[in-house]
């Protein structure tokens, strides 16, 4: 046990004296480095050990990984759009008449709309195009549900994305994405 040279009692720290705070004195040719320090060195154990670890670490960390890893897999994705059938309504809120003429107006001034005959083909602009696919199916579904309280009845509706590209179209049968 090391010997404090200022207080004279003794410690099981190797370092410093814990009731006076003066540091023991190093070997010297040493390094600096305290006995145990040699120890663990001339037992082969330097490096990092498992062993010397909290239980709150050992388990814990372990546990923290694989609850982010499962949250990762079940939410990190975009749930799942059907492509070529008749999609379920995302947005399944009753719309009055108001409401329709309104979203209508919107969209038309947003959009470029073209009609020929009962058919509409609408091209979004990028500013008010949504980037994820549930998105793209809740704007396509929303409008021709929309035209169809407005007009009275369903109408053909092509929707083509700021590219040009056709997403999604719309028919007696309801919305249909198309990629």
């Amino acid at each position: 046990m090391p010997h404090c040279e200022k207080c004279g009692k003794e410690s099981n720290n190797v370092r410093v004296c814990p009731f006076c705070f003066t540091p023991y004195r190093t070997e010297k040719g040493s390094g600096g480095r305290s006995a145990s320090a040699k120890a663990r060195q001339a037992a082969g154990g330097g490096g990092f050990q498992f062993a010397n670890l909290s239980p709150a670490v050992k388990f814990g960390v372990p546990v923290v990984l694989v609850a982010f890893v499962a949250w990762f897999l079940f939410t990190g994705r975009e749930p799942g759009v059907p492509v070529g059938v008749v999609a379920p309504d995302v947005i399944a809120t009753p719309m009055s008449k108001g409401m329709a003429e309104a979203f209508v107006h919107q969209i038309n001034s947003s959009a470029t709309v073209e009609r020929h005959g009962s058919d509409i083909t609408i091209t979004f602009q990028a500013a008010s195009w949504p980037q994820r696919k549930v998105g793209q199916l809740a704007l396509a579904q929303q409008y021709a549900h929309a035209v169809e309280i407005v007009e009275g009845a369903r109408r053909n509706i092509k929707f083509l994305d700021p590219a040009g590209t056709q997403f999604a179209k719309a028919d007696a049968a309801g919305v249909t994405m198309l990629k």
